[in-house]
């Protein structure tokens, strides 16, 4: 099988942005196969370095490419990977070290399926969010890590050194987004003290304040007060998909009311990273505006998994705890006690 790769190295140019515009026709640079190599299997590949730059964010259509393999977005300022991450099937080798990164995405996982194709992803230094030490599951889950033994839960379909560790408690949001009950989550400061999203582009190490406890195995995501639970969408979360879909997110919104205004341009701030609307993790649903949301712990030793290796080193077991970001429509979709 003859591979024909496409590299395209954009490190080191000051890059603030990139959009989806200028990631789309990056598809046809792969085209058929020329007329010289008509009679060979033509396997296409991209590698695309855009590290040692200022971006904030990158667009969901980047994992769109199909024939994306390798990807290095690292020492840039990224606060999130956008949810299609989940949709690069042929990615091989990724690394997202060196950003301002709390959490990935849960559809990542969708990467590690057996059967996979990545063999690498460099995720560390983030400031990736911890359960609090004071949370008695995570310290008996540090201690089993130390042990070297019982270390989180094997789930099926997932390689060897993959495991479900916990979850955070849920957190419920009203129809503009808003929370009403759950954690607040930590933010990402500077060496400075300062708030990572108000920083300008200048290199600055950046550091982890706070974390969030672990919920017990057997908590039952209860809604804010005895409100009933529905899977309905609400008026607003109508009026903001048809107005994202009739704009596509380029106008401003026509309205005096602020809240309004600002969940307005919080949708529109997530549609134009993910090129699309989000889907809810658990019943797959679109939705704007997310109505719960919780982080999962997970051990996530992928650069050990073909090393031959059948135990885990304790310290390594630490550096492997990944937390994913799960996001829900309804107040109805949220993590079962089975979980």
């Amino acid at each position: 099988m003859l591979e024909v790769l496409v590299l395209i190295t954009l490190r080191c140019m000051n890059l603030t942005r990139i959009s989806s515009d200028t990631i789309k026709p990056l598809n046809s640079l792969i085209g058929p196969s020329p007329s010289f190599l008509s009679y060979d299997v033509f396997e296409p590949k991209l590698e695309l370095y855009l590290g040692n730059n200022s971006l904030r964010q990158i667009p969901g259509r980047m994992f769109h490419l199909e024939h994306l393999t390798v990807l290095s977005l690292r020492n840039n300022q990224i606060k999130e990977i956008p949810q299609a991450m989940g949709r690069a099937i042929n990615l091989e080798q990724l690394n997202i070290a060196l950003n301002g990164l709390r959490w990935l995405p849960y559809e990542m996982l969708t990467l590690l399926r057996v059967p996979r194709i990545i063999t690498s992803i460099h995720r560390s230094p983030n400031s990736f969010v911890e359960p609090l030490q004071s949370s008695k599951q995570s310290s008996k889950l540090i201690e089993n890590i130390i042990k070297g033994t019982n270390v989180g839960l094997a789930v099926r379909g997932f390689p060897q050194k993959v495991y479900y560790l916990g979850r955070s408690h849920v957190r419920f949001m009203d129809v503009e987004g808003k929370l009403m009950k759950g954690p607040e989550l930590p933010t990402v400061h500077d060496e400075r003290g300062e708030q990572f999203s108000k920083k300008d582009d200048s290199r600055l190490i950046m550091r982890f304040i706070g974390g969030v406890d672990m919920a017990p195995p057997d908590d039952g995501p209860n809604p804010p007060g005895n409100r009933p639970a529905s899977y309905a969408p609400s008026i607003h979360e109508m009026a903001t998909k048809k107005w994202l879909a009739a704009s596509r997110a380029e106008q401003e919104a026509r309205t005096e009311h602020d809240n309004l205004k600002n969940m307005l341009f919080k949708a529109r701030e997530v549609y134009e990273m993910e090129d699309a609307l989000r889907q809810c993790t658990v019943c797959q649903k679109e939705f704007a505006i997310a109505r719960t949301e919780w982080i999962e712990w997970w051990i996530i030793a992928i650069n050990d998994i073909d090393s031959g290796e059948t135990t885990m080193d304790p310290r390594d077991a630490i550096e492997d705890r990944v937390p994913l970001m799960r996001r829900g429509c309804s107040w109805r979709c949220v993590p079962s006690r089975e979980q």
